[in-house]
């Protein structure tokens, strides 16, 4: 008799899709986080955060993994490869999962067919100049820009960075021309910046915060879905353009296929990793917006910025470096 309720329920169990009883205990085992950048900056220091307070909440290890190279591409296609069983997930910024299609000719990866999970955080980035620029206001620079379009140049982090989309978005919108002047790196870029070398750069609001304390650059505009309480006088761009809707943003992801169960769960996890009040006070105090989205809004969000930086790729004849 107890043989055949045996054999009843193993039958039963080799029914049971493998990943829906993965969801049902997951996590059993160590996590593999990718965070396709080096062991430094914010995107590291985020994804570290993330994994600690996942690790503290579910028991497991999670194993950070740097794999820095061609702009996020060699951390994309290795989480595009991985088991579909949410041990292995990838923190990152927009760039190789919204930006790296249009950019680079030959991916090895579809960034489409991951399966978000959850945007993590906005990073607020600002439109700023060197202090000695002429205009004191976004609308003073428009205008000064159409009247003079040659004295004007804008840097940033290199062809395809975040920053020279913006800008390129920016001109666009606001219908004006500036030569543009590409850097290895946001870092050199400001550098220049502040040596007059350049005008304008959209830059991430925490490398600009101690300069425009020194007087040394100006900020016109902020690039968040919230205003700044330490800029509290300087607007939202999109004040200013409604249609200028781009954020920069951290997010997790998971391999194709993975089960949404899984993915439900460290959506939900991060939700309330970022409702704790060391992390919640930890991304205010560091001038970051905290999100926890679901899935679904992750990949409506993921949808408009392919659409919108498509376009401006292939607008502007961008290439990667």
């Amino acid at each position: 008799m107890y043989f055949f309720i045996n054999l009843i329920i193993t039958g039963f169990l080799f029914l049971i899709p493998i990943n829906l009883m993965a969801a049902n205990s997951f996590p059993e085992k160590p996590i593999r986080l990718i965070i396709p950048v080096s062991p430094s900056g914010g995107t590291d220091r985020m994804g570290r955060l993330f994994g600690e307070k996942f690790s503290r909440k579910t028991f497991q290890p999670v194993i950070i993994d740097n794999r820095t190279g061609a702009g996020g591409n060699i951390a994309g296609e290795i989480l595009y490869k991985s088991p579909a069983d949410g041990y292995t997930l990838m923190f990152t910024s927009s760039a190789p999962l919204v930006i790296n299609k249009s950019l680079y000719r030959n991916l090895t990866y579809n960034p489409n067919n991951f399966e978000p999970v959850s945007i993590f955080a906005n990073l607020p980035l600002v439109l700023a100049a060197n202090y000695n620029v002429q205009p004191n206001n976004i609308k003073d620079l428009i205008t000064f820009i159409k009247l003079s379009p040659t004295q004007l140049n804008y840097g940033s982090a290199g062809n395809g960075s975040i920053s020279h989309l913006l800008a390129e978005l920016f001109k666009s919108i606001a219908n004006v021309n500036m030569a543009h002047i590409p850097y290895k790196g946001a870092a050199p870029a400001l550098v220049d910046m502040l040596g007059g070398r350049i005008h304008i750069m959209f830059v991430e609001l925490n490398s600009a915060l101690p300069h425009v304390h020194q007087k040394k650059i100006k900020v016109f505009a902020v690039v968040n879905n919230k205003s700044v309480s330490l800029l509290p006088e300087v607007p939202l761009i999109k004040d200013f353009f409604p249609d200028f809707l781009a954020t920069s943003w951290w997010g997790i992801v998971a391999p194709p296929n993975t089960s949404s169960k899984i993915t439900n769960f460290i959506s939900n996890s991060t939700r309330d990793i970022i409702s704790q009040n060391e992390v919640f006070k930890y991304m205010l105090d560091s001038n970051i917006e905290s999100i926890g989205s679901t899935p679904e809004v992750m990949r409506d969000i993921l949808t408009k910025d392919r659409i919108l930086w498509s376009k401006i790729i292939k607008n502007n004849n961008i290439q990667a470096d």
